[in-house]
């Protein structure tokens, strides 16, 4: 399942999914499939604690963001099946500072804002990954238009991060073998 779904600015949206939908979806996580979060679609279930761990970042009380700009990705998990090969790469983005990170996720790539853009100039991430019972969740703060999604580093996170989320596995063989923009 793939989101970008939000309510980000709306004034009381009150709940947005009832108790039985809610009970559905994390049963569907935890039975083993996956969920791909992409940039504010982690943003829109602000009373949903569940949502938020399966996520594992969302928006939260001193969450912001710069000025679109320019900036380093830097892979800090190469561990992981989602990262392992990847270089570090440069997008074009707004980067999420201070996001609320659920206990237990996985930071895979992290970016630091810049100042002159209104950064936080400190390490941030912005990919995550999480467990849920046999499920997955991929988290990808990045993307916030489509200037933003045309970065090969990005596409690349998002299918990588998708099919592992799907599968728990990774067979995609596009790999970033150097620093590319």
């Amino acid at each position: 399942m793939l989101s970008n779904f939000n309510t980000f600015g709306q004034k009381n949206p009150g709940t947005v999914w009832n108790a039985e939908m809610r009970a559905a979806f994390v049963d569907f996580i935890r039975s083993g499939h996956g969920l791909v979060v992409v940039h504010a679609g982690s943003a829109g279930f602000y009373d949903w604690p569940e949502f938020q761990q399966i996520a594992g970042a969302t928006w939260g009380k001193g969450t912001g963001h710069g000025k679109l700009h320019t900036n380093e990705v830097h892979i800090v998990a190469a561990g992981h099946a989602i990262t392992a090969g990847l270089k570090d790469f440069e997008t074009f983005d707004e980067f999420w500072q201070n996001t609320q990170v659920a206990p237990g996720a996985q930071a895979l790539a992290a970016v630091t804002p810049k100042k002159e853009f209104g950064g936080s100039a400190k390490p941030e991430p912005i990919a995550f990954a999480t467990q849920s019972g046999k499920g997955r969740g991929f988290t990808l703060l990045l993307g916030h238009n489509t200037k933003a999604m045309e970065s090969a580093g990005f596409k690349i996170l998002l299918q990588r991060g998708a099919e592992w989320a799907a599968t728990g596995k990774v067979s995609f063989n596009n790999f970033l073998t150097k620093k590319i923009k």
